[in-house]
């Protein structure tokens, strides 16, 4: 079993699964939570008030499609639109969709929009066997560019969307008033000076 954030999932179908130990619950990935003796009624409800109420009410994501360049792009978002934006890109083998439990978790009044890069998730694939960080790079510029046109952008990325939004800081900075980068490369520490 895997557990994030209180979905519970399993790679098996449901007739291999072996059932979760007694006293364990849903979204725990089978872990035996304390307060939690002999999985009688009241302690399951015991271990999920400890995990949060289960199942959890998934925030809706609202679909754009774009023009960028030829290609027909899927851009997802959730929350307020007008709220501060926060734009994030997805990883290697992700979507935009990803972000659907960093949408549910996050505080406060904001909107996030997160595309499905070229050749990912609902957007067009390019036609080529051929992917060009510079095309990833270029492709994200008119996005913020029909977003946020005007003002500097709150950019968080992951992985390989990590990569194309590090490049993208370094060469258009004036573009960028935040940058967090999660599980990527990035520049080295020594000779670097902080912003």
């Amino acid at each position: 079993y895997i557990s994030v954030t209180g979905v519970q999932t399993c790679a098996l179908p449901i007739w291999q699964r072996e059932p979760p130990p007694v006293g364990s619950s849903p979204g725990t990935g089978g872990a035996i939570l304390p307060g939690v003796r002999n999985g009688t009624r009241q302690d399951r409800r015991n271990a999920d008030l400890l995990m949060g109420k289960y199942p959890r009410k998934m925030k809706t994501s609202k679909s754009t499609y774009l023009d960028i360049r030829g290609l027909r792009y899927h851009v997802r978002s959730w929350g307020r639109e007008g709220a501060p934006k926060i734009f994030m890109l997805h990883g290697w083998m992700d979507a935009s969709a990803s972000f659907q439990f960093f949408a549910d978790a996050l505080k406060g009044d904001w909107e996030i929009i997160a595309p499905d890069l070229r050749g990912y998730g609902q957007t067009q694939w390019q036609g080529s066997d051929t992917y060009w960080f510079f095309d990833y790079v270029l492709d994200l510029d008119l996005i913020l560019d029909h977003f946020q046109p005007e003002a500097p952008v709150n950019l968080v990325a992951h992985s390989f969307g990590g990569n194309i939004a590090a490049i993208y800081a370094g060469s258009m900075p004036q573009r960028v008033a935040r940058f967090v980068n999660i599980d990527a490369f990035g520049p080295r520490s020594e000779g670097v000076k902080p912003a």
